[in-house]
């Protein structure tokens, strides 16, 4: 019985290592070819924006970003998607989108860097931009 104990207790000890080490980050979903095409130009930032073009929080979080994309006009890449269009529909469930405003960033290698479900401002954006940019 104490050599089951053991051994569970090292294969917990074990796991727990190893669950820090291995990579957590999530390849992007390729649910449209715009954004398969922007996640292919390597350099750049993805920068997905799912919002209702009839909510004012939607408008001034797609102002933000249009400055945060014209601040960043050779590293940022900016594909805003309103949810009420069907043509959206596929990127909306590629990346789960529940409510608006959903902002995603998705890093120079198409890996998910931040999903965002409420206004964040310039400054907040252009540092995790410059964060993942210094890994």
């Amino acid at each position: 019985m104490k050599r089951i104990i053991i051994l569970f207790i090292s294969v917990l000890v074990i796991s727990a290592f190893m669950a820090g080490c291995i990579e957590t980050r999530e390849k992007a979903p390729l649910s449209t070819p715009d954004i398969r095409t922007a996640i292919d130009t390597r350099d750049s930032f993805v920068i997905l924006f799912f919002y209702e073009p009839s909510s004012g929080t939607s408008r001034e979080q797609l102002e933000i970003l249009y400055n945060v994309k014209q601040n960043h006009s050779d590293s940022v890449i900016l594909l805003p998607y309103a949810v009420d269009n069907p043509e959206s529909f596929d990127a909306k469930e590629g990346y789960k989108v529940r409510t608006t405003p959903t902002t995603v960033i998705i890093d120079d290698e198409g890996y998910i860097v931040k999903t965002l479900t409420k206004i964040t401002y310039e400054k907040m954006i252009e540092e995790i931009i410059l964060q993942e940019t210094k890994k």
